[in-house]
């Protein structure tokens, strides 16, 4: 294969025997090197109804995925559901598909001191979403079941961070429709240093997504001792099991009565930390590194015998 760019003539005129890319790259299947690729998730094949899901996006990775498939050495997904999304998907060889469950990333580990309440001017008794303004985000059905808890729970905020694109503005007309712009907080986005801060000092995390398999939120939540709703679509029980309480994020009642729960429950959220602790024990970087390690030497012989 012959290209001009630039990074293609870097990679196939180097010493690598494989070329790991982590973030679904094209160079993965332009390169003439082993390549080791990642499919994060194909939800715009499994919940194409979504805005942000257009036809020509669908038919973009559609093309993508399946040149990866083609021509990639080995494909790391983050689940079982995952691989078998991949493999129901395309034409592939399913012995290349490796799984590779998300971890906690480091950027939690960026820690600065200061008053959240104070920089934000935030309530202290706040839920936390750290979602992007997409509409598989789910956001309007989280404001829903928030309208219907505060008419027993009037202490209580919900805080939204991420950028101020996308479905963002029509979430912020929501808020303002529903009447509870005073009980709803938007920061943008915020840098990395602040995060922890944000989930430490929530009473829970509540994650609303529709879409998964998995998602990075929920262990970052559980990381930090942060109680965890969460949603139950695609594998999301599978990989948090007994350290969530479950919703379905199709049902704002259902996401209410689950938040309801947790609040009115001291033991529940202690539970769910405890639990959490021992779960986040599975998503470590020494176990990943292994994971990886293994499915590196595993691409290098598979390729061998193809």
């Amino acid at each position: 294969k012959e290209f001009l760019n630039e990074e293609v003539k870097v990679l196939n005129n180097s010493k690598c025997d494989l070329i790991v890319f982590p973030s679904q790259n094209i160079t993965s299947y332009q390169i003439n090197k082993k390549s080791l690729s990642t499919i994060h998730d194909l939800m715009h094949r499994y919940e194409p109804k979504f805005s942000e899901y257009t036809k020509k996006i669908i038919i973009q990775r559609d093309i993508h995925y399946q040149n990866i498939c083609n021509y990639s050495d080995g494909i790391l997904v983050d689940s079982f559901m995952g691989k078998n999304h991949v493999i129901n998907s395309y034409s592939v060889n399913k012995k290349k598909i490796f799984i590779l469950p998300f971890v906690v990333p480091n950027y939690l580990k960026k820690k600065k001191k200061l008053n959240i309440f104070k920089k934000f001017n935030i309530k202290e008794q706040y839920l936390f979403y750290p979602a992007q303004f997409w509409e598989h985000k789910n956001h309007f059905n989280l404001i829903k079941a928030f309208k219907h808890l505060i008419k027993n729970n009037k202490d209580i905020s919900l805080v939204f961070c991420g950028a101020k694109k996308n479905y963002y503005y029509d979430v912020l007309n929501f808020v303002k429709l529903n009447n509870i712009e005073k009980k709803i907080f938007f920061l943008g986005r915020v840098n990395d240093d602040v995060m922890s801060s944000l989930y430490s000092n929530a009473l829970a995390t509540v994650y609303a997504s529709l879409c998964g398999p998995t998602n990075i939120p929920p262990l970052e939540s559980i990381s930090l001792d942060t109680p965890l709703i969460c949603s139950n679509a695609y594998s999301m029980k599978n990989q948090m099991g007994n350290s969530a309480i479950y919703f379905n994020p199709k049902n704002y009642k259902s996401i209410s009565k689950k938040i309801n729960l947790v609040l009115k429950n001291k033991k529940l959220r202690e539970k769910l930390i405890i639990n959490g602790r021992k779960r986040i024990l599975e998503y470590n970087i020494k176990h990943f590194s292994k994971l990886l390690e293994h499915y590196i030497k595993k691409t290098i012989v598979i390729n061998d015998l193809f």
